[in-house]
Parts: structure tokens; sequence; C-alpha cells
């Protein structure tokens, strides 16, 4: 199956990226978006940089600061199934390209809570219990596609809604993993 990634060059990216590899699940190739920072997340992304951690392995990578700019760059690969990790919305016409469509990493439980900072909203509201990963097959509305797999998140003392991203990454990382298997 040719897989190919869409994300950004942030840490959500960098984790299921090397949980892929860890997996050796080969990758088609890799788009990603960078992400402005600050002075600090730049040298480090710049340390991490994924084309020369990737594309010396034969994987083709491309930056754009639009996946929907790599139209023919993905329609060259002629990825089977698109994993989609803290991109911004992807339009139908770009997912649909893969027979199997795309499947997206959400660092929240759907439908309790969509967008962007699931961990904070849940805390926020006072539900822990809304804490996890969803996998989910993805359409065209916001974290609106079926859903394929959840898991709840372990919160410790002294978790906040960082360190939770953090450990829902790492979570939805390996559920990424398994569902592609």
């Amino acid at each position: 199956m040719k897989i190919v990634l869409l994300t950004t060059d942030t840490v959500d990216g960098r984790i299921v990226l090397d949980a892929l590899k860890s997996a050796k699940i080969d990758l088609a190739g890799i788009v990603y978006e960078p992400r402005p920072g600050r002075v600090k997340t730049r040298v480090k992304a710049l340390l991490r940089h994924l084309p020369a951690r990737y594309e010396s392995e034969s994987i083709p990578v491309r930056v754009t600061a639009d996946i929907h700019q790599a139209r023919e760059f993905l329609s060259a690969l002629k990825p089977d199934l698109f994993v989609v990790v803290g991109t911004r919305k992807i339009r139908p016409e770009i997912f649909q390209m893969a027979p199997q469509g795309a499947i997206n990493l959400h660092t929240g439980l759907l439908p309790a809570y969509r967008g962007a900072d699931s961990e904070f909203w849940a805390l926020y509201q006072k539900e822990p219990d809304q804490v996890g990963v969803t996998i989910l097959h993805m359409d065209a509305g916001l974290d609106s596609g079926d859903i394929l797999l959840t898991q709840k998140q372990g919160i410790e003392p002294g978790d906040d809604y960082i360190s939770l991203h953090k450990k829902n990454l790492t979570l939805g990382a390996e559920k990424i993993v398994e569902t592609i298997r």
C-alpha cells in the first residue's frame, strides 16, 4: 500500500513520522507545511528538518506553504492512503486522490471536542474523561468523518493540557500504526 503523510513541521508530524518509520511502514512520500515559530522553535525545526532526515532514505518530500498547492506532486505519487496529522483542514479534492481516502489523528475524543486544543477544552470544561485520541476517516467536514478508533488518555497528577497533548501525540502515533495495520 502506498501511504503519503500530510503534516506540518511540528512535533505532531515528527512523532507520527518516527512511529511510522519505527513500525517499518513504508511511506511513498511526505508533504508538509512549515510552521513559523519563535526563534528557538525554528532552530529546533532546522535540527530535525524533515527533508534532511527522510529524503536521504529515498522518500520524496515536498515542502509547501499550502498542502493544496502540492496536487501534482501528490498525484504523481499515486497514493492509496493519506495519513493526516496537524494540518489545516484538507479539501476533499486532495484526500479523494487516494482510493482509500485519508485517516486523521485528532488529539481529542470525538465527537465531544472537535477542532484544536481538545485537551485544553476538556480540562476547562472539567471533563478529564474526554481526554484521548481519535483516528477518523476524513470527510468534507471538520473532524466529522467516520470514527475508526478511539483511546482515552490516562491522566496523572500534575498533567496539564500541554503534557496531555504530548502524551496524546505519542498515543495517537501508536493508534495510527494500529489503524494502518
